[in-house]
């Protein structure tokens, strides 16, 4: 689900994250842009649960919840030293 989400923000907004990168940062690397570029999907993922579309609203909530969810289970996890 992720995946099919992702490949579609891609594909949909490439040539303007692109642009506004390059308008917004000085340092144009690629490793600065890829970072751009997840801030962007995590972004828009949160900007879909107010989507009228029901299918990606459901979905983006679900990717949302399940990585809170995650990040509180691992906040519990003892370091293994």
């Amino acid at each position: 689900m992720t995946r099919l989400l992702c490949q579609s923000f891609v594909s949909d907004q490439l040539e303007l994250l692109q642009s506004k990168f390059e308008e917004e940062h000085i340092n144009a690397s690629m490793a600065n842009f890829v970072c751009f570029v997840a801030v962007s999907f995590k972004d828009w993922i949160h900007s879909l649960q107010d989507s009228d579309d029901k299918w990606l609203k459901i979905c983006a909530l679900f990717i949302v919840i399940s990585l809170d969810f995650l990040t509180f289970v691992e906040s519990y996890i003892l370091p293994l030293w």
